[in-house]
C-alpha cells in the first residue's frame, strides 16, 4: 500500500505571508483613509455652492451678504453636520472638518466662488488639487465681493426679541431694535453653552449623601453628568457590609466578633497527661495505683482545654472502676480521686565481696529506671548504681602456678547503692545507719 504525503504550509511560508499582508496594510490603509476623507468634501462643496448662489442673488439685488446661518437655514438648517462645522464671514464661508485630519475648506469670496486651503499641509491631506488661499487672493481675477459685504439691512423693527439656544435649546439669547436706524442689534451670547453642561442646565452638582444599610453598614451617593440631557444622575455605592450577619455583636469575656460569630481571643494546643489513679483494688500492702492517659481538647465555649467525658469515661470503667466520669473534676466520681506521686529513692548500700557485678535489675540505665518509676509506669522499678570498689588488690600481679595456669589477683569488694520505686518520700537522716535522704551510711563518731 502506498502512502501519499500530505502537503501543508511551512512556518516560514506562513511568516512570509503575514509580513506581506502587514506591508500592504501599511501602504494601502493611509491611502484608503485619504480617499474616504476626500469623498466627504463633496458635502461641503455642495452646501457652500448653494449658499454662494443665495448670497450672490442678494448682492445682485443691491443687498448685503448675510453673516448669520439663521438667514440661510433653508439651505443649511444647522451649523453642525456629521462631517463639518460651517460658519459665514462678511464675504465668504468656511467648513471645518470634524475628522481626525483636522483641515478647513474656505471660500474667501462669494464673487470668486473657488475653494482653498490655508496651508500646504492641509491641502496634502486630501486627494484634490485645492489652491492655497494666499495664492488665490493674490490673483488678478480674484474679486472679494467687498461691495456686498456686511450685515443685511433689516428695518422697521420694534422692541426686542428672544430665541432659544444652547444645550437642548434650554438657553436664551436676545437682541434689541435700534429705533434710530430701524435695525436689529446683534444677538447676545447664549445663557448656556451648546454642550450639555449639567451645572448650566440642572444647577450645581448635588452634595453626596449617606444612608444606613444592612443594619450596621453605610453607603454613599455620587452624581455624574448625563451629557445627553444635562441632568445629574445619582448612583449609590455598595453597602459596607454584605449582610446584617456581619454586624458586630456583644461577645462574652475572652471572645471577639469576627464578622460571623464570637470566637476566642486566643487558642492553645491541648496536651494529654499520664496520671496515676488509685484503683478500687486493695491488697495487704495497701491501695493499688494504675497509670491512665487523661485526654484534653480545646473547648470553644469556655476558651480553654477541657477533658471530655466521651474520651475519658473508660478510665472510670476500666482503670479505677470508680463511678462515672466527672468533667468538672476531670476525674471519676463526684469527688476527685487523689493522684499518686512516686519517688525513686535510695534504700540501702549493697556489697559484693567478690568484687563482681551485681544485677542492676531490668533496666540498663539509672535514668530509664527512674523515669519508669516517676511516671508511674513501673511502680516496682529498681536499679543498683555503682558506688566504688571492684579494683585489684594493691601490689598484686597475675602469675603462673606450677601447672602453668595463670592466677588472677583478688578484687576488692564492690559497693553499690540500691534505688527502689516507692510511694513514700525519702526518710531524713535519724541516728546511725543508711540515710535515704543523702544516700549514705551514717556511722557513729569514734
Amino acid at each position: 500500500m502506498e502512502f501519499k504525503k500530505k502537503k501543508a504550509f511551512t512556518l516560514t511560508e506562513l511568516l512570509v505571508v503575514v509580513i506581506v499582508i502587514g506591508v500592504l496594510a501599511a501602504v494601502v490603509l493611509p491611502k484608503f483613509s485619504k480617499v474616504v476623507e476626500t469623498r466627504k468634501t463633496t458635502e461641503a462643496e455642495a452646501l457652500m455652492a448653494a449658499v454662494r448662489t443665495e448670497q450672490e442673488k442678494r448682492c445682485a439685488l443691491d443687498k448685503r451678504y448675510v453673516s448669520e446661518l439663521s438667514a440661510v437655514k433653508d439651505i443649511l438648517p444647522e451649523s453642525n453636520t456629521k462631517n463639518f462645522t460651517y460658519s459665514l464671514t462678511s464675504t465668504g464661508m468656511e467648513a471645518a472638518s470634524k475628522g481626525k485630519y483636522g483641515y478647513t475648506l474656505k471660500m474667501p469670496s462669494y464673487a470668486d466662488g473657488r475653494l482653498c486651503c490655508e496651508s500646504e499641509a492641509e491641502c496634502a491631506k486630501l486627494n484634490k488639487d485645492y489652491p492655497l488661499c494666499s495664492a488665490l487672493t493674490a490673483r488678478a481675477d480674484y474679486n472679494s465681493g467687498a461691495a456686498c459685504a456686511g450685515e443685511p439691512e433689516e428695518k422697521q423693527c420694534t422692541g426686542s426679541s428672544t430665541r432659544a439656544c444652547g444645550c437642548l435649546n434650554k438657553g436664551t439669547q436676545t437682541r434689541t431694535c435700534d429705533t434710530s436706524t430701524g435695525t436689529w442689534s446683534g444677538w447676545s451670547a447664549c445663557s448656556i453653552s451648546d454642550a450639555c453642561d449639567c451645572t448650566s442646565v440642572s444647577g450645581p452638582k448635588p452634595a453626596s449623601e449617606s444612608r444606613d444599610c444592612n443594619e450596621c453598614g453605610t453607603q454613599t451617593s455620587s452624581y455624574t453628568c448625563n451629557a445627553s440631557n444635562g441632568t445629574w444622575t445619582e448612583t449609590w455605592s455598595a453597602c459596607s457590609v454584605s449582610s446584617s450577619s456581619e454586624c458586630a455583636q456583644d461577645c462574652p469575656d475572652g471572645k471577639t466578633w469576627n464578622g460571623t460569630a464570637c470566637v476566642c481571643n486566643s487558642t492553645a494546643a491541648c496536651e494529654n497527661k499520664i496520671v496515676g489513679f488509685q484503683t478500687s483494688t486493695v491488697t495487704s500492702l495497701g491501695a493499688q495505683f494504675q497509670l491512665a492517659t487523661v485526654y484534653y481538647e480545646w473547648d470553644e465555649d469556655t476558651c480553654s482545654c477541657t477533658c471530655p467525658s466521651q474520651k475519658n469515661q473508660y478510665i472510670c470503667d476500666t482503670v479505677t472502676k470508680y463511678g462515672s466520669w466527672d468533667e468538672s473534676a476531670c476525674n471519676c466520681g463526684a469527688a476527685a480521686l487523689p493522684e499518686q506521686s512516686y519517688y525513686f529513692k535510695c534504700v540501702s548500700r549493697e556489697v559484693s565481696e567478690s568484687g563482681g557485678m551485681v544485677s542492676q535489675g531490668s533496666y540498663s540505665t539509672f535514668e530509664a529506671a527512674q523515669s519508669a518509676c516517676l511516671s508511674g509506669e513501673d511502680t516496682n522499678a529498681s536499679f543498683m548504681k555503682y558506688l566504688s570498689g571492684g579494683e585489684p588488690v594493691p601490689g598484686c600481679k597475675p602469675y603462673q602456678d606450677k601447672n602453668g595456669m595463670w592466677v588472677s589477683c583478688a578484687l576488692t569488694p564492690t559497693y553499690y547503692i540500691k534505688y527502689q520505686c516507692s510511694t513514700e518520700p525519702p526518710r531524713p537522716c535519724s541516728g546511725y545507719g543508711f540515710c535515704e535522704e543523702i544516700c549514705m551510711v551514717v556511722q557513729p563518731h569514734e
